[in-house]
């Protein structure tokens, strides 16, 4: 081969040289966005118990949270306990969790109905989610009175004596001196009911359909061995007066008469 003819193989060499030679890596950042949007969390009231409740005693209510954005979005979990007439009787703070439950103490001046447990998450975005449930509280009839005798003393044949009573309890005893009255203990409004009999050993019935009272502001009504419902409406730790009279009758045989007064409360 001639001088000429190896400068062009050489050439020809380089040139595939250039052809299959690996470039040089390159590179480029490209910014990116997002907005993540904050959802509202969801609450909900599982149990209340025990349903129906008493006064005086522990309700414990349970639930669940969650929240699109993560159970650590919500930021506060608290509860209203609402009356039966509406009005607040209790409210605080839970602890955030998925599973989540506060307990609240009933007391003795529970009203009788049906009460409204309201819950509300809310997130750090301020937006929150409520749920309320009801349950229920028991009536408790119950009542005291300051008098355990009514003593009428001495009566001719022909007039009555009367034993008035007052809206102050007093401490128990005869009446008179005290003057007697009822007051109601439970928690719902109550009525009264009250009969009267005869002692066995009287000389005859004097007792029965001879005496009259007044409850309140509800009277007189004679009363018998059945029982004479009075429509007073004693609302929950209130006091209401008991005013008696016992008419004897012209013929009455002489003696000493007794007789038991019953009196009960009923739901009004």
């Amino acid at each position: 081969m001639s001088a000429r003819g190896k400068i062009i193989a050489i050439l020809v060499a380089g040139m595939v040289a250039m052809a299959i030679g690996i470039p040089m890596a390159m590179s480029d950042d490209v910014g990116t966005s997002a907005i993540v949007n904050n959802l509202a969390p969801d609450v909900a009231i599982t149990t209340i118990s025990p349903d129906p409740a008493t006064p005086e005693c522990t309700v414990t209510v349970s639930g669940t949270l969650s929240d699109p954005n993560g159970i650590d979005d919500v930021s506060t979990l608290t509860y209203v306990v609402k009356k039966p007439d509406g009005s607040t009787y209790t409210s605080g703070s839970a602890t955030v969790a998925a599973s989540w439950s506060f307990n609240f103490y009933l007391g003795s001046d529970a009203d009788a109905g049906t009460w409204t447990v309201e819950v509300t998450a809310t997130d750090n975005g301020s937006l929150s989610d409520t749920d309320s449930k009801t349950f229920n509280v028991s009536e408790v009839i119950a009542f005291s009175i300051d008098f355990n005798k009514i003593n009428y003393s001495s009566i001719d044949p022909g007039n009555a004596s009367t034993v008035s009573g007052d809206t102050i309890m007093e401490t128990v005893g005869p009446a008179p001196p005290v003057k007697p009255t009822i007051k109601n203990e439970g928690n719902t409004v109550i009525d009264v009911q009250m009969s009267i009999t005869d002692g066995a050993s009287n000389p005859e019935p004097l007792f029965e359909g001879n005496t009259s009272a007044t409850v309140g502001s509800v009277g007189p009504q004679t009363l018998t061995s059945t029982a004479t419902t009075f429509d007073v409406n004693i609302a929950k730790g209130d006091t209401a007066k008991i005013d008696t009279t016992l008419s004897v009758p012209t013929g009455t045989s002489p003696g000493n008469y007794t007789g038991t007064l019953t009196i009960t409360a009923v739901s009004g």
